[in-house]
């Protein structure tokens, strides 16, 4: 199912059954569990189990009070551990990357002056360490036993009859991290008392309770934009009219550009219009002013690992969702002898993407590279062209000038500001190495405020203010 699908398939669901009114002592939990139904239908065939035994419901309370157990165990070993800086921000492992010397930095809060304490979400226990930071484990259990910790649930929590199988789950789910770590979070932001708390993808797993606790207690806190803003994102757009606040969601909200409010509000959203606030995007502004040493080091690499950057780079962003499609668009695609294209590969797809693309990768000029061996951004200096079906990409591929393509897809709609604001051209696929297509300079700051000054940016951020609690 596409992103899209499952928006309009949730939309339908909450006309239907009133979620967003669903409430269970006193906490309504459809914000975070709306985003986790859409991941099930995304990615997963999770459900909840029907076996309503009484020794099915014995074992899954049994697993509840141990999985408590656990979970206070781990807490109590990360956050407890966070330092007593006032100034939180918490990203994804995702969002790391390596300099010239392979230390790790964050391209979102390594911008922030060292006063902030940089906690980072690790969803694999297995993951290599963060150096230099404390990491907070976002327990993986939460996911892996979603069905046996719903089936008890389901036995206590009275649910709208009739709801879809994945949705039940989504919301049982998120009861039981709510029962589970409520009391908790809330205790270690009474201890720690932080001033701030910013993040990127407030509705991963265990940050909306945070944010529940951190707006509960007064504390300042914001999500910062780190991808596309759709007018389908489940994560930003509502998709009608009324705001529909919640102190699971982060108090307000810093955005690219104008483009993405106007998205928001226009479609629906979380925020009152006061608290989406247009400032920029710093990794992406810093990047932009120095063009010349990205160059280098793509070209550099590039040699190392036996591609003709000399040639028409064009660069083919992946995601998940479009495997299939890139496979069967591009297998018959010659590709001429002066261009080369690069896969540049999506970071959830770097365990399995020579699987996934093994006979692509097999034909002539064509090669695939991963954030750990060449930048997103050093490609981009040096690309001819970006080639996306779907991707925020394709909006910063914008700001470096390039020849833009949207290739003609059902994921096209998504696409459509960006279409509109000419800063990218639909395309059909033999059409490619026959078209040019400059991004219209005028209307990329629309996408971008402060494109070239990435310090006015986190000087924006920075005057965060009191106005950011929920």
């Amino acid at each position: 199912m596409r992103i899209d699908e499952a928006f309009d398939f949730i939309r339908e669901v909450e006309k239907d059954f009133n979620l967003w009114e669903y409430e269970f002592a006193g906490f309504k939990p459809w914000p975070a569990a709306r985003m986790e139904s859409v991941f099930y239908l995304l990615y997963s065939d999770f459900g909840i189990s029907t076996d309503n035994s009484p020794k099915k419901i014995r074992n899954s309370l049994k697993f509840l009070k141990k999985f408590f157990n656990t979970s206070k165990f781990f807490l109590k070993n990360n956050l407890m551990n966070i330092t007593s800086s006032k100034n939180w921000f918490i990203t994804p492992i995702s969002v790391e990357r390596k300099d010239d010397e392979e230390r790790s930095f964050n391209i979102f809060s390594d911008f922030f002056p060292k006063t902030w304490e940089k906690p980072v979400i690790s969803y694999n226990p297995n993951n290599r360490t963060y150096p230099g930071k404390k990491i907070i484990n976002d327990l993986p259990m939460l996911s892996r036993f979603a069905d046996i910790t719903g089936s008890a649930l389901k036995t206590l929590i009275k649910l709208p009859p009739y709801l879809p199988e994945k949705v039940a789950t989504a919301i049982l789910r998120t009861i039981s991290r709510r029962v589970i770590l409520a009391t908790y979070i809330d205790k270690v932001i009474k201890l720690k008392n932080p001033s701030i708390i910013g993040s990127i993808t407030w509705y991963d797993e265990i940050k909306p309770f945070l944010f529940y606790a951190a707006n509960r207690n007064g504390v300042i806190n914001f999500e910062l934009q780190h991808g596309i803003i759709h007018l389908k994102h489940p994560g930003y757009v509502t998709g009608d009219k009324k705001i529909h606040l919640s102190k699971m969601v982060p108090g307000c909200i810093f955005t690219w550009g104008r483009i993405f409010k106007e998205v928001m509000v226009k479609n629906g959203t979380y925020w009152d219009p006061e608290k989406i606030i247009v400032s920029g995007y710093p990794w992406l502004s810093y990047n932009i002013t120095h063009l010349e040493l990205l160059r280098k080091k793509a070209y550099k690499k590039l040699e190392k690992l036996g591609i003709p950057a000399k040639k028409k780079v064009y660069v083919l962003t992946t995601q998940i969702d479009t495997e299939q499609i890139i496979v069967e668009d591009f297998s018959q695609l010659k590709i001429p002898d002066n261009c080369v294209l690069i896969l540049k590969i999506h970071p959830a797809e770097k365990k399995w993407y020579t699987i996934a693309y093994k006979d692509l990768l097999k034909r002539k000029n064509i090669y695939a590279v991963t954030d750990d061996e060449v930048s997103l951004y050093e490609l981009l200096s040096i690309a001819y062209a970006h080639i996306t079906y779907f991707s925020t990409v394709s909006w910063e591929a914008a700001a470096f000038g390039i020849n833009n393509f949207i290739i003609d897809s059902p994921f096209t709609s998504l696409m459509s500001e960006l279409i509109q604001l000419k800063l990218a051209k639909v395309i059909k696929i033999p059409d490619l190495f026959d078209i040019e297509f400059e991004p219209s300079k005028k209307n990329i700051l629309q996408a971008f405020e402060n494109l070239y000054d990435y310090e006015r940016v986190i000087e924006i951020i920075l005057q965060v203010g009191e106005k950011c609690v929920a």
